[in-house]
């Protein structure tokens, strides 16, 4: 058996640096943490058991807010605010039916961190988000969908049915209960 030395004490100091910013400008997040017109953010990944599940009819719902007519035009949003929500950037790369690339996103993320509103609507133009768009339309199985362009006002039109969590029945979107199951609209 050998004798236990003491374990040398520079080990344990460590120098961790800190990030304080110098300025107010550097404090401002990429993301919309705090954007007014969002009023439900996209929900949080891993959290299916808590009744948060990330799916295309998620996807569809938080497009869909800012659509309401309650939006006016002294609040109105732009599209860096719809699409600078973290937990919809990390959707669209690990969705089940098709997934974004980093490489993909990496044009979307520069410019959402410029703050650069001609980037994103040219990102928006691009074949994959288009593909996407195009997956959503058929996942909802509706043909006046047309999402060529997100544009707010085509969103409200174009969705017309709710699909029921309970039995996954399509109902009429002003309907509050479930045509099959009589379930509440959440």
């Amino acid at each position: 058996m050998k004798i236990a030395r003491p374990f040398p004490l520079e080990y344990l100091i460590i120098d961790i640096p800190t990030g304080f910013p110098n300025a107010n400008s550097q404090i401002q997040s990429t993301f919309n943490d705090n954007c007014s017109v969002i009023k439900t953010p996209f929900c949080i990944e891993n959290r299916a058991k808590l009744g948060e599940l990330q799916d295309m009819d998620t996807f569809t719902l938080y497009l869909q807010q800012f659509l309401e007519p309650d939006v006016t035009k002294s609040n109105l949003y732009k599209i860096t605010d719809i699409l600078a929500d973290i937990h919809l950037l990390i959707y669209l790369v690990v969705n089940d039916i098709f997934q974004f690339s980093m490489d993909q996103l990496n044009p979307l993320l520069d410019s959402l961190r410029t703050k650069d509103l001609n980037g994103v609507e040219k990102w928006m133009n691009n074949d994959h988000w288009q593909t996407f768009l195009q997956l959503l339309q058929i996942e909802f199985r509706n043909p006046q969908i047309s999402m060529n362009s997100l544009s707010p006002i085509n969103i409200q039109e174009q969705l017309s049915e709710w699909s029921c969590p309970q039995c996954t029945y399509l109902n009429i979107i002003t309907h509050q209960q479930c045509d099959m199951c009589s379930f509440e609209r959440k």
